[in-house]
């Protein structure tokens, strides 16, 4: 018994390590840029720009954002082309825009938000989000890989 506890301590204290850009056990939060346009992902943890997040708290997109600007870390995603995950390339994104045009994101339960260029959605560390093009509009959605730890905020 004192072993599967302990086993158990070991493996969510591996989970905590995945934080900001670095993934050193699962889940962590990945974004697939399906379309033609250049996107950027963003590390969430204190760094050297700013980023507008409209589901800074966690929400699910359901309640109102506040204008909530915090300090990030943020990188480009070429346009074709996908960055984090455990499986993938051990980095945990935490936030995506596109930073020059609309785009909408699309949550589990269909419910859909339109963002203005430069504004951020958080991605939980338990999710994948994959955009596509739909009518010269990037459109992203959100799906959950596994709630493990409650890592999905956009359930």
């Amino acid at each position: 018994m004192e072993l599967r506890v302990s086993i158990l301590l070991l493996f969510l204290c591996q989970v905590t390590l995945c934080f900001g850009s670095g993934c050193k056990a699962p889940p962590c939060g990945r974004v697939v840029n399906k379309t033609r346009w250049s996107a950027r992902w963003a590390d969430l943890s204190p760094g050297d720009h700013k980023c507008h997040v409209y589901n800074w708290n966690g929400g699910d997109g359901s309640v109102p954002w506040s204008e909530k600007r915090v300090k990030c870390t943020q990188h480009s995603l070429d346009a074709h082309s996908s960055k984090g995950g455990f499986t993938h390339d051990l980095t945990d994104v935490d936030g995506i825009t596109f930073h020059n045009r609309r785009w909408r994101i699309i949550w589990e339960d269909k419910r859909s938000y339109d963002f203005a260029e430069g504004v951020w959605a958080k991605i939980g560390s338990g999710e994948t989000i994959t955009c596509t093009e739909n009518k010269e509009v990037p459109e992203c959605k959100v799906k959950c890989d596994t709630d493990l730890l409650n890592a999905c905020i956009g359930k």
